[in-house]
């Protein structure tokens, strides 16, 4: 025979609500908000305190006077400018001839042409000292017909008794030339080698023009 009985009770768990989270005090955020409206008050209250003082000084600053001209810049115009008007009429009282005359340079005169030297010979010889300008010229004759051949003539000249230049130095049975030194001035004597027969004629102030 079963003995279990027909209706068994089940077994309940007792029910039991859940825990609430704690609730932060209200009193504390109202202190908080508090405070913070102060610190926002304060800054608000800096900062218009600071733009008032800026106005105030702006208004307190002493006004801006204007610097006085400078009279000696306009003095000095005008003084160069009475000058150059007097300048003026002084130039256009001069007549365009004593213009003329007064702006172009003075030509240099030329000196006058003379003979210096004369001289005739046959062979080497040195010739007397002669002095001279810048500008002088070398006429010459040589023949050697009487050396039955073409023959030599040379011509050397000293200034201050130093070689300053060969101007001749020819190899023909004859002939004749001037030769031109320039920018030679001084005393000056020439040195004659030939085997034939010559003539030197030396002209002082002679440039070839």
């Amino acid at each position: 025979m079963d003995e279990r009985p027909q209706n068994p009770q089940q077994f309940q768990f007792p029910y039991t609500a859940a825990p609430q989270p704690p609730q932060p005090p209200r009193k504390k955020r109202r202190a908080l908000r508090i405070g913070g409206l102060g610190c926002f008050g304060l800054i608000a209250l800096l900062i218009i305190g600071g733009i008032a003082s800026l106005v105030g000084g702006v208004k307190n600053a002493p006004p801006i006077t204007a610097l006085p001209a400078d009279t000696s810049t306009a003095t000095a115009a005008g003084t160069t400018a009475t000058a150059t008007a007097a300048t003026g009429a002084t130039d256009t009282s001069t007549s365009p001839a004593a213009a003329a005359s007064t702006s172009a340079p003075a030509a240099p005169v030329a000196p006058a042409k003379h003979v210096a030297l004369t001289v005739k010979g046959e062979g080497t010889k040195t010739t007397k000292t002669f002095s001279t300008g810048d500008d002088w010229s070398i006429a010459y004759t040589f023949n050697c017909a009487s050396f039955g051949s073409q023959g030599n003539f040379q011509i050397y000249t000293y200034t201050d008794g130093s070689l300053s230049d060969t101007p001749v130095n020819a190899l023909d049975e004859k002939g004749s030339d001037t030769t031109y030194e320039h920018g030679d001035s001084g005393t000056h004597y020439l040195e004659i080698n030939s085997e034939c027969s010559w003539t030197v004629t030396v002209t002082d102030g002679d440039s070839g023009q």
